[in-house]
């Protein structure tokens, strides 16, 4: 029992790559396993250096930030029904187990999980220069999709099977999320450009412990930037002290004159 199963000849591309899936599905998970090394190296020196050890809030959104993580989001879940597919096509062979059928689509997965994970971490840090990784990243795990997508046409399937259409959608996610990448280096000019333009964090952040309008996504909609008062709050009694000022944008001033735009914008209607 090997990776491609019974198939003694699995690695063998005398008639061509394409023709070879098993092949196809193995370089398949190279791009991802680069990805998450070198991620876990950058992070783990990041964080025990001397700027990582210093407990200073410089979050910031680059462009396209709800849109990277809707389409990451939405990456992650084509990812889950591609293992899914995977077992089940393995289950139509019982007498051995096809890993190269769902192993590399655990590790696209896993690595679409560090791609969010690393971006994350690098809007904290306000350093947009370490997003030159995912901009390798995204066409390199396209263009071996698109070798996965030539190898699933080789194999005469047609529109009525699930893979093919898996397999497009994950190369238009992987295209998006790279002019994505493409968008952050024209607005911030971090790298092929004469004149950086560095994203300034706010200001109101050192002060404040209401950071709603800081967080991420995904915390925002599961208030998981609230999880560090809530067991602080465990521990002993939340004292008004502890939460801070109230960030600019929160402020009754701020709202009141949101409310009084938006009231004249209903009377000139």
């Amino acid at each position: 029992m090997g990776f491609c199963g019974s198939d003694s000849d699995a690695f063998s591309v005398e008639k061509g790559v394409v023709h070879n899936e098993c092949f196809v599905d193995v370089m398949n998970i190279i791009p991802h396993a680069l990805l998450l090394l070198i991620c876990i190296f950058v992070v783990t020196v990041w964080n025990h250096s001397i700027i990582g050890e210093l407990n200073v809030k410089t979050w910031v959104h680059f462009q396209g930030h709800n849109v990277r993580w809707l389409l990451t989001l939405t990456l992650m879940l084509i990812n889950i029904v591609e293992i899914g597919e995977g077992f089940v096509s393995d289950s139509y062979d019982p007498d051995t187990v096809n890993y190269h059928s769902f192993v590399p689509q655990c590790v696209a997965f896993t690595g679409t999980i560090i791609s969010i994970v690393y971006y994350h971490n690098v809007e904290m840090w306000n350093s947009p220069r370490f997003l030159l990784i995912l901009m390798v990243y995204w066409p390199g795990a396209m263009a071996l999709k698109v070798l996965k997508l030539m190898s699933v046409y080789r194999n005469n399937m047609t529109l009525e099977d699930l893979r093919l259409w898996l397999c497009w959608m994950v190369i238009i996610g992987y295209a998006l999320l790279f002019l994505v990448e493409l968008n952050v280096l024209r607005a911030q000019r971090y790298a092929l450009f004469k004149n950086p333009r560095r994203r300034k964090a706010p200001e109101d952040l050192e002060n404040t412990r209401y950071i709603q309008s800081y967080a991420n996504l995904l915390s925002k909609a599961v208030f998981w930037w609230v999880t560090d008062i809530m067991i602080e709050g465990y521990k002993r009694p939340i004292e008004i002290e502890d939460l801070g000022e109230l960030p600019e944008s929160e402020r009754s001033e701020t709202q009141l004159k949101k409310l009084k735009d938006a009231f004249e914008q209903e009377k000139a209607i």
